[in-house]
């Protein structure tokens, strides 16, 4: 089971998805990750779109399963870039969460 957080950049009290990021603390994992890969620099412009944006105990159970540590997850950049922008999805609608399905 993968566990997801998700917003959309008209989150109330948030600017930008970054901004959203930041604030949570069961996403510092994501964030030191989308520094590593330099895409905070994305989600602090104007990004228009959705995002499913795994939480720290996400990216924990997906290095395990790999067999590495989670910082060691950070050393490979490109891989983990691309990883991430498999969780943009720009120009999508928001949807709510009833709209999701599991898998």
């Amino acid at each position: 089971e993968r566990r997801l957080a998700s917003c959309s950049i008209t989150v109330p009290d948030h600017n930008t998805p970054l901004d959203f990021v930041t604030s949570r603390e069961d996403l510092s994992f994501v964030l030191k990750a989308l520094h590593a890969t330099g895409l905070d620099k994305t989600l602090n412009a104007s990004f228009a779109g959705m995002l499913f944006i795994p939480d720290n105990e996400a990216f924990k159970q997906y290095a395990n399963e790999l067999k590495i540590t989670s910082e060691q997850l950070l050393e490979d950049a490109t891989s983990l870039k691309q990883m991430l922008q498999l969780h943009f999805c720009r120009g999508c609608p928001a949807l709510l969460k009833h709209e999701i399905e599991d898998g």
